[in-house]
């Protein structure tokens, strides 16, 4: 059968396209797929351990003091103590603080726990909470849930109900004010007294 020119022509494109496209698949299957490189995994950014807590130091039977000139100033026992070094603080578990005042007074503060915050070896301020109860030369007493205590100027604060006890009248009231040196005590808030009878011999 004898071809056109056209149609010979036709022919031999397809052969030449269908023989590129053979070899180029020849190729593509021997030559082996060039490798990727691939990095070192990359190092995870750790996580920042929680800073160090405030070092503590507990003792039981804890008994502190201060006697200047020969003269006890105060002192202080509890059941335990925890010494909170970085804040300066010391945390005491069943409180018993006695000041010693000038001409023999003395006033003696009880109460379930405090902080009382030092200045230097000495007692600064104290953060007494639960019961607690203040004797006045075992004579007038102050009881409360919750009493801060300033020993350099004296000054004693409460937001808390407090009762104020003597022999001869009681008086209770929201928010004290008052000061151990002077011996002065003021309630501001929802303040009522009660006389009592006085005690026959």
């Amino acid at each position: 059968m004898r071809l056109s020119r056209r149609s010979s022509l036709i022919i031999a494109c397809v052969s030449v396209l269908f023989a590129f496209a053979w070899g180029i698949s020849t190729i593509s299957k021997g030559k082996p797929a060039k490798e990727i490189p691939v990095g070192p995994a990359p190092t995870p950014t750790p996580t920042p351990l929680p800073g160090p807590a405030d070092s503590k130091f507990v003792l039981n039977e804890f008994h502190r003091s201060e006697v200047r000139d020969g003269k006890k100033m105060w002192e202080i026992f509890g059941t335990q103590g925890q010494l909170v070094s970085e804040q300066n603080l010391v945390r005491v578990s069943n409180p018993h603080v006695i000041l010693y005042k000038d001409k023999g007074d003395v006033v003696d503060i009880k109460a379930t726990s405090a902080d009382v915050k030092l200045d230097g070896s000495a007692i600064g301020k104290a953060t007494l909470s639960g019961n607690v109860i203040v004797s006045y030369n075992s004579a007038n007493t102050l009881t409360t849930e919750e009493l801060v205590y300033d020993r350099a100027s004296g000054r004693v604060t409460s937001e808390q109900r407090v009762r104020v006890s003597g022999d001869l009248i009681e008086v209770e009231g929201d928010e004290l004010r008052g000061n151990l040196n002077e011996k002065e005590f003021t309630l501001l808030k929802n303040v009522r007294s009660t006389l009592k009878p006085k005690k026959k011999l």
